[in-house]
């Protein structure tokens, strides 16, 4: 099984913190995540920064690579709506 990098792990958690949501911004739209998003994946990655999917591409390129993707940001997602 393929795994991120260190170096890919820390731009998608950027990528991560950039879609939260402020207490008083999450209360005025009902959404824990910018643009309504309930979660954060592959889709909102595309949607929003179509240019990091090709960074995480140069750095470690592998055929699992969208999925590992997906599923890392997804994790992440769940981990800290039901931490919250």
């Amino acid at each position: 099984m393929r795994q991120l990098t260190s170096k890919q792990k820390k731009l998608l958690d950027k990528f991560f913190e950039s879609r939260k949501q402020t207490a008083d911004q999450e209360f005025m739209s009902g959404s824990v995540f910018k643009g309504g998003d309930h979660n954060i994946g592959i889709d909102e990655l595309f949607k929003y920064d179509d240019e990091l999917f090709a960074k995480l591409e140069e750095i470690n390129d592998t055929e699992i690579l969208h999925q590992e993707v997906n599923r890392y940001l997804d994790d992440k997602s769940s981990d800290y709506v039901h931490k919250r």
